[in-house]
Formats: structure tokens, sequence, C-alpha cells
């Protein structure tokens, strides 16, 4: 299927699991290292802290820092033991990014070291002229919505000519609302929501689709 997107000159891409497929497993370290930070530096019972984090609100490392004991610094160190050894380069997806007509933008929930870590691993730095990362927004995580309506502000962008493109189908939601096309990658089983425009298998699938 193919994906037009006539207007369009400002594209949102998620970071983890998106850029990259997620079957790598840099995505299960990430998480359980993130299991294993918030047990070491909050006062959560490590039995908890599943449950817990699926309730964590929008300001997660705020609402940590305010309630459970957490220092926000301990927020760039939070992945700095990540083998991103599984990570290489992309031909194809160095090739389809080169070929995508606007600007490029990452906004992802990581950290600046961690964001910069992987697209220095993938050799993807070039592509991109903003990089929207947890620290810059106060420490506020997608879905929450007003940070979407600060990013815009912030590339002195309309809406309307945003494509965001996310393998979480739940942080597309608030792009939509504002009227941005939304792009899902990876979970077919989502595809059907309302406010998924177009889904993919792969990044490279939705780059060999793109028609501008």
């Amino acid at each position: 299927m193919s994906c037009t997107l006539k207007g369009i000159d400002t594209f949102l891409f998620d970071l983890d699991a998106t850029l990259y497929p997620k079957e790598n497993g840099v995505l299960d370290e990430l998480w359980r290292l993130f299991h294993l930070h918030i047990a070491q530096h909050t006062n959560i019972d490590a039995d908890d802290i599943s449950a817990f984090l699926k309730e964590l609100p929008a300001n997660g490392v705020l609402f940590l820092e305010e309630n459970h004991g957490y220092n926000r610094e301990h927020a760039s160190h939070m992945f700095a033991d990540l083998d991103l050894n599984m990570l290489e380069p992309c031909g194809f997806t160095e090739k389809g990014l080169a070929e995508l007509k606007g600007r490029k933008v990452i906004f992802t929930n990581a950290t600046k070291s961690h964001t910069e870590a992987v697209l220095k691993k993938l050799e993807l730095n070039h592509h991109f002229d903003y990089l929207s990362y947890v620290e810059n927004r106060d420490y506020f995580i997608k879905p929450h919505a007003p940070i979407y309506e600060e990013l815009l502000q912030v590339l002195s962008v309309q809406p309307k000519q945003c494509c965001m493109i996310e393998d979480t189908a739940e942080n597309l939601k608030p792009a939509h609302d504002l009227g941005m096309k939304t792009v899902l990658i990876a979970n077919m089983d989502k595809a059907d929501l309302p406010y998924v425009d177009y889904a993919y298998p792969s990044l490279l699938d939705w780059l060999a689709a793109v028609q501008q």
C-alpha cells in the first residue's frame, strides 16, 4: 500500500524499535536495564516495578523524584550499560531517509545520551535536524499531549505539514488529534486503530511506499 504524503515537509521519528527492527533484542535489553535502574534508584519494591511502571504518569522522572527517592541526574546514565553492538548501519535505511524530502526530527522518550548513541551506531545522525528527548521536555514523555504542541512550536511548523512515525500506537493519538499524518511501524495488530493513518511491518516497508 502506498503512503501519499503531499504537503508534508516535516517527519517526526521515534527512535527505538522504529529506526531499527525490534527483533534485534535491543529493546528487550533496554527494558531490562530500565527495570534494574528503577530498582536501584528508588524505594519501589523490585517485585512491584513492572506493575508500577504501567501506571507511571507522563512526568515519570519527576514523579519518581517527588514520591520515590529518585534523583533525575541518574536518568542520563540509565542505559549506560546497554550493548548497542546488536545495532548495525543499514544501507537501505540510509538511502530511504536520504530520498525522503523534508526535515527529519527525532521525537523519543529516551534520554539524550541514549538517543545520540543509537544514532551514532546506526550512522544516521546527519539526517536529523533536531532531537527531542526527555531532558529538553522537562522529562515529560509521549503520549502527553502538550509536548506534541510544544514540539510544533519549537519547529515553527503546522500539524498538517507533519507526519509522525512510531512503533507504539498510543503515542500516535495526540499527533492524529492535532492533524498530523500518522504511521505505525511493526505492530500490525493495531493497524486498524482510528488514529493510525498508515501501518507497515517495518521502517523499510514504509520508506519504499512513500509518495511525495
